[in-house]
């Protein structure tokens, strides 16, 4: 059974002591939930590989309620959205924990598998989510899974960030 979406997100970011850019967060939650997080949100490929509008938008509302903080840094190309947990967030996450002790433990090798994914480049978490994207929801053999997601990223295959991603995806579903 999945956990509540809100509470994984609020687990995750603090785990994480923070997530840097969107994308980041939204790879990184797909990838841990590829691994067994027991979180349920409905991921499709977008531009930029698998996108939930589930996530997007808990990560909204838990920022109108003040639960997660978002800094806007400017970039070479536009503009960075970057995520923390409140010290209100913090005093909830606590309560929760407290009151819901099952999906605390069910998330904790979770969250903690998140922080590392939330370290490597995104590019590189970019390019593994698609790979696992193309394996498990396309059905594809890792051989087509490889190319599709390759030729949908434009990127070579033998290249060096195509082929960490690779390792990266085999760790994913192979756990």
């Amino acid at each position: 059974m999945a956990v509540d979406l809100y509470y994984a997100l609020t687990k995750f970011i603090s785990a994480a002591q923070g997530v840097e850019t969107r994308k980041r967060l939204q790879k990184a939650l797909y990838l841990v939930q590829q691994e067994g997080a027991p979180v349920g949100a409905r991921y499709f490929l977008y531009h930029y590989g698998p996108f939930s509008a589930e996530v997007a938008s808990a990560v909204q509302h838990l920022k109108q309620a003040g639960v997660l903080d978002e800094r806007v840094e400017p970039r070479r190309l536009g503009q960075s959205y970057n995520y923390g947990v409140t010290r209100e967030g913090m005093k909830l996450l606590e309560q929760y924990e407290e009151d819901h002790p099952d999906e605390t433990n069910e998330l904790t090798d979770s969250a903690d598998r998140f922080a590392e994914l939330c370290e490597e480049e995104t590019w590189i978490l970019e390019l593994a989510a698609t790979i696992v994207l193309f394996k498990q929801q396309q059905g594809c053999d890792w051989t087509e899974a490889k190319k599709r997601a390759a030729d949908f990223k434009r990127v070579k295959a033998d290249s060096r960030p195509f082929t960490n991603a690779c390792v990266l995806a085999e760790k994913v579903v192979r756990g």
